[in-house]
């Protein structure tokens, strides 16, 4: 991290308190959401048992009532002791059919119904039944259990060709002596409870006995095998089973009535799972979000950095060169408007304030969205659910009261004396002794009333006043409309009446009719244990009237209009929604053929108060994640603030103490504002600065140079050129005169004359290179003479080298050190090269010789020494003022990045390599470049 800049700093940290804080939100949220799916099924999955074994409850406890009812006058012992002969077997065979018959016509449930004999005798209502094989010692160990009560079992029922699994209603049968005799055992039909289970690809559940054998399941395959080991969790409990690699969620409800246990599991899927499959799109939006705030996050990082770039970029110009101009310094603007008076840490706080916690805001809302559906969604489920068990509850009821006619159907006295078969003094106490008895199974029956075919009423089951029974109906009424309104009698009981036709089932013609009456407040029974503070249960009929509903003062009304509208009268069930203040769920069935519907009126105010409190939650989480990260934000933007702070302050301190009269820069703005107009302030004072330096240091310069042509003047002016060309012709005369002729001396002095003249060069400050070596070959014929047999010189120019003009008495210099510091010291004779061409626009003259050289140290000395640029003439000695001079020299006329370059080793030699701008003899105009023509300088004396 300390090698990352500060622009990468920021981006990285606050992306990382992004992710943290979405982590910690996404795995708060998850809790929350896995926590609400879970509630949801163990809500539903307790809502579903309780109303499941409520409903097998309800439906066993009446087959065994009706059992009771439908055997309890029978003598069974006739029908086991030993027959005399086969009329009598016959005849008892068909009238125990007959009876058993009656029992499973009235009784819908139950399909078949055996008598068994100690001795195996075997009676049922179906001949096929007689062949079936019962295990009677099992079932007499059972019985024993039982205490002479029905018990409830699951058996086998196997025979030559089918094996069946069946629940069984069973009680023992003792003779007179109380000794065991048989038993008499009901059958269920194999789908009796398959109406009350929900779809099997939705949930699983299982009615398990006490041997924990399954023996009703949604499932049928799974009937009649042991209950799986995964899903065996104590009653009452919900826990998370896994099984064929699947996970469910398992409740458990045992029965009070049989003793079962009712297992139901239900899928559970994970949140991620539902999140990444039902709610694609939720989770495309999160993954948006958060590349859209990460991009957010380094745009605002660039944003407010771009300063410190410009700022770098005028440092980095600055440092690019010596001394910059101050033309080549990026101009300052300071940023405007409101945002520019900010400080940086505000700034950069806010937007990572904003940055981070905005996403975080809105993850919660998508979380607290998606758990609210999840909530709705798992309430909905459960209104629809309970609504539907007590409607197949309600359903169940209503089938059974209506199948009490069957009863009057298998009452051959009753059938006779409704038919006319007795006399009319017969009449009354037949038709009184059927309906006693059929009161007695159906204990909720109020009155009953017969009619004859004419539809004149033939009896009554109890007296009352003719203004308070149900209105007169017709025949056809009847057969389309069995139900009746709900009615008050004088005891202001409400009460609901249904009619049935009865019929001669020999002759096949109607006798007459039934009306069957109960008291409303039995129907009620069937959903008050439901109803609560909101949900709501009510009937009502084909004129959505209210028929049946807790609040008594409702029934009769019409229902309102704004709900009535929700429920389609020709549909059998259905489900709606309504928006209205607490968005209730409406939903509806047919109950049975009565022509009726219950309706369930669910609140979701429940669902509302749960995400009140989990928005309380989240707001909770949200002001600790905001605080915290306001925290982090305040720390880490004043540790990005402070260097700033004190890099400002070290600015101004370094300015006061090398710039004279800086003044610190007063801007409005953030710390970068502040840093920069300083440092731009600064660079110009220092800019300034330079400037100054470098004009006091060029007067300097000038000033020096004139004193040495001021000095060469005076020379120039004390050595007449015409009498010292005059002497010099004089002395080579005389010595040729006096040897004889042209002589070495002569030759010397003619030498000196032209190296003189080369020398003055007529004043001019620059000549041709041509004419710079012609001097420098004068300078090597003088030393010539000295040195003999000791110097050998080369020199090889291009043509365009040669028109180059150069400062006069730039190479002699060069030539004359390496003449007595290189060649002069070596043993033999030495060699000095000058090679000069034109590169480009440049102009390189290379003096070298094969000398004694240099070692690292001196020549390092000398090159430190040449580079100085303290007035020349410093301690190191003629030779190193001479190139001093020369690269001085050349620097004032060409530039800085012009001059010397020198190369040794020691032993093997030197090299002096001259560069400067190649300026040909023709663009001089005959002069040095300054307007100063020396011609005259000579010519006048």
């Amino acid at each position: 991290m300390r090698s990352m800049n500060l622009r990468n700093k920021i981006i990285v940290y606050s992306v990382v308190v992004l992710l943290l804080n979405l982590i910690i939100i996404g795995v708060i949220s998850y809790r929350i959401a896995s926590a609400t799916i879970y509630a949801g099924i163990v809500e539903t999955n307790k809502s579903i048992a309780e109303q499941t074994v409520d409903n097998i409850d309800f439906v066993l406890q009446g087959i065994e009532r009706e059992t009771i009812n439908a055997f309890e006058g029978v003598d069974f012992n006739q029908y086991l002791e030993t027959a005399a002969n086969d009329d009598t077997i016959v005849r008892n065979k068909t009238e125990l059919s007959r009876i058993i018959k009656q029992f499973t016509n009235v009784t819908d449930n139950v399909e078949q119904v055996y008598v068994v004999g100690k001795q195996g005798q075997v009676y049922s209502n179906k001949i096929s039944g007689e062949n079936v094989r019962l295990d009677e010692a099992g079932f007499r160990t059972l019985l024993e259990q039982g205490d002479g009560r029905f018990q409830w079992a699951y058996i086998v029922m196997e025979n030559e060709a089918v094996s069946r699994k069946l629940i069984s209603l069973s009680r023992a049968i003792y003779d007179s002596n109380g000794l065991y005799n048989g038993f008499v055992v009901a059958l269920l039909k194999e789908r009796t409870f398959a109406n009350f289970y929900p779809d099997a690809q939705t949930k699983m559940m299982m009615l398990v006995d006490r041997e924990n054998r399954i023996v009703s399941a949604n499932d049928p395959a799974q009937i009649g095998q042991l209950m799986p080991e995964t899903f065996a969790v104590p009653s009452g409990v919900h826990e998370i089973r896994s099984l064929r690699q699947e996970t469910f969620v398992v409740s458990t409800i045992e029965s009070r009535y049989t003793g079962w246990k009712l297992y139901i599991a239900t899928p559970y899927q994970d949140v991620f799972q539902v999140f990444l499959t039902d709610r694609t799109e939720l989770a495309f939006f999160t993954l948006l979000c958060l590349l859209l705030f990460t991009g957010i996050i380094v745009f605002a990082a660039n944003r407010l950095l771009a300063p410190f770039h410009q700022l770098n970029e005028a440092v980095d110009s600055i440092n690019r060169s010596a001394a910059a101009p101050a033309a080549d310094i990026p101009p300052y603007a300071l940023r405007s408007g409101i945002l520019g008076r900010i400080h940086l840490k505000t700034k950069l706080a806010f937007v990572l304030m904003a940055c981070i916690v905005t996403p975080v805001v809105m993850l919660m809302m998508l979380s607290y969205s998606f758990t609210q559906s999840l909530v709705e969604k798992k309430m909905i489920e459960v209104i629809t659910i309970n609504a539907q068990q007590t409607m197949k509850r309600m359903t169940s009821y209503t089938a059974n009261l209506e199948r009490t006619v069957y009863y009057f159907y298998y009452d051959d006295p009753f059938i006779s004396a409704l038919g006319g078969g007795v006399p009319a003094s017969e009449l009354y106490p037949a038709l009184d002794k059927t309906v006693a008895n059929a009161m007695n199974q159906k204990t909720d029956i109020a009155y009953i009333d017969i009619y004859n075919a004419d539809m004149q009423r033939l009896y009554t089951s109890k007296k009352r006043s003719e203004r308070f029974m149900y209105p007169a109906v017709s025949p056809e009424s009847i057969e389309k409309n069995a139900w009746q309104d709900t009615y008050r009698d004088q005891y202001k009981d409400d009460l609901i009446t249904f009619g049935r036709k009865i019929g001669d089932m020999r002759s096949g013609r109607i006798i007459g009719y039934i009306f069957i009456t109960l008291k409303e407040k039995e129907l009620a029974k069937l959903y008050s244990g439901m109803r609560t503070e909101r949900n709501e249960f009510f009937v009502i009929n084909s004129s959505s009237r209210i028929m049946s509903h807790a609040n008594k003062h409702k029934i009769g009304e019409l229902l309102e209009p704004g709900l009535a509208s929700y429920i389609d009268p020709l549909a059998y069930e259905g489900k709606a929604v309504r928006d209205a203040q607490d968005s209730e769920v409406i939903s509806y069935a047919d109950i049975g053929i009565s022509g009726w519907k219950l309706v369930n009126v669910g609140s979701l105010r429940s669902a509302k108060e749960s995400m009140e409190k989990i928005w309380l939650y989240d707001l909770l989480v949200l002001l600790a994640s905001v605080l915290s990260i306001g925290i982090f934000v305040i720390r880490y933007t004043g540790r990005i603030g402070k260097p700033i702070n004190q890099l400002t302050n070290q600015v101004v301190r370094l300015a006061e103490q090398y710039v004279g009269d800086y003044e610190q820069a007063r801007v409005a703005g953030d710390e970068i504002e502040q840093l920069r107009s300083n440092v731009y302030l600064m660079i110009s004072k220092i800019d300034t600065l330079i400037k100054e330096v470098y004009e006091i240091r060029l007067k300097k310069n000038e000033a020096e140079l004139k004193q040495k042509e001021a000095e060469l003047i005076t020379l120039q002016s004390q050595i007449n050129p015409h009498f010292l060309y005059n002497t010099l012709e004089v002395i080579r005369w005389k010595a040729a005169f006096q040897i004889g002729g042209d002589n070495e001396v002569s030759d010397l002095v003619a030498t000196l004359s032209e190296y003189f003249r080369l020398s003055l060069s007529q004043g001019r400050r620059t000549i041709t290179l041509a004419e710079e070596l012609e001097h420098v070959n004068r300078y090597i014929k003088i030393m010539s003479h000295r040195y003999r047999d000791k110097i050998e010189f080369k020199c090889e120019t291009s043509a365009a080298a040669l028109t180059c003009i150069v400062p006069k008495i730039t190479l002699q210099p060069i030539v004359e050190n390496a003449l007595y510091h290189g060649i002069k010291l070596r043993s033999g004779k030495g060699t000095i090269a000058i090679d000069a061409a034109v590169e480009r626009d440049e102009l390189r003259i290379t003096v070298s010789d094969d000398g004694i050289g240099m070692d690292d140290e001196r020549l390092a000395r000398l090159q430190a020494h040449i580079a100085k640029p303290e007035a020349m003439g410093s301690d190191y000695g003629n030779g190193g003022y001479g190139l001093q001079n020369i690269q001085q020299r050349i620097a004032m006329l060409y530039g800085s990045q012009y001059g010397l370059a020198i190369a040794s080793a020691a032993n093997e030699g030197t090299s002096v390599t001259i560069r400067m701008r190649a300026k040909a003899a023709s663009l001089a105009n005959g002069n040095d470049g300054d307007g100063k023509d020396g011609g005259n300088a000579g010519e006048n004396g």
